[in-house]
């Protein structure tokens, strides 16, 4: 009889991107996601399967995500998903 393994795979590693979706001269308006890719260009490719994002935006990788985090949000391998906060600053 062959076991199967039900335990999640995990990213082995894995980047916070940041992506502005603001136009040029308006407020920012950052969105923060935890990516399940090793490499940091591929990232920041990878957010664009997101629901309103569009090339034009601008997108970084601003840094490498700890194990813990990836354990914490249960990111998979190639996953995208919403870091938990957004910022979006205000001119008065």
């Amino acid at each position: 009889m062959q076991m199967i393994n039900r335990a999640p795979v995990f990213a082995t590693s894995g980047w916070v991107v940041e992506a502005n979706l603001a136009d040029a001269g308006e407020p920012p308006d950052r969105r923060y996601f935890a990516v399940g890719l090793a490499a940091a260009d591929e990232a920041v490719e990878a957010v664009l399967g997101c629901p309103g994002l569009a090339r034009k935006d601008r997108r970084i990788a601003i840094r490498p995500l700890l194990p813990e985090e990836i354990s914490s949000l249960k990111l998979r391998a190639q996953a995208v998903r919403p870091y938990g906060w957004a910022m979006k600053s205000e001119t008065r």
